[in-house]
């Protein structure tokens, strides 16, 4: 029973564990298009980070419904913001939905990985309803 007791005590006083990520410092702050965003048309994918990630960690990749690549240009960081990546489409989207996979380190050497989907639409189409 003494056992039980200093096992419950030990438990009860003891620091909780996070949930892993639950306090990440660096994650994903915004991005264009944005997550689950209806869009007419879209020439790249932007991110913005909450910090900047290290150097040559950063990876963007688009997928189509059918889970194919979509060809992209290589990632850019943005000469004025080194919290921002992009990477611009070779082509023009068709109506569709679609999928951003993104992965970064932070500069701790945390790595951070995530993904959100977008929507482009018809612009015809909507107008004409």
């Amino acid at each position: 029973m003494r056992i039980f007791v200093v096992a419950l005590l030990v438990l009860l006083t003891a620091s909780p564990r996070e949930h892993p990520g639950s306090d990440r410092h660096f994650e994903l702050r915004r991005s264009v298009p944005e997550g689950y965003a209806a869009v007419d048309t879209v020439s790249e994918i932007r991110l913005w980070f909450t910090d900047r990630p290290a150097e040559g960690t950063t990876s963007i990749r688009v997928k189509d419904e059918r889970d194919a690549d979509v060809p992209t240009r290589g990632v850019v960081k943005d000469p004025r913001d080194d919290t921002s990546y992009s990477v611009a489409l070779l082509r023009r989207l068709p109506p569709g939905r679609y999928t951003v996979l993104w992965e970064a380190r932070a500069l701790d050497g945390d790595r951070v990985d995530s993904y959100f989907p977008f929507q482009v639409t018809d612009a015809r189409e909507e107008r004409r309803r």
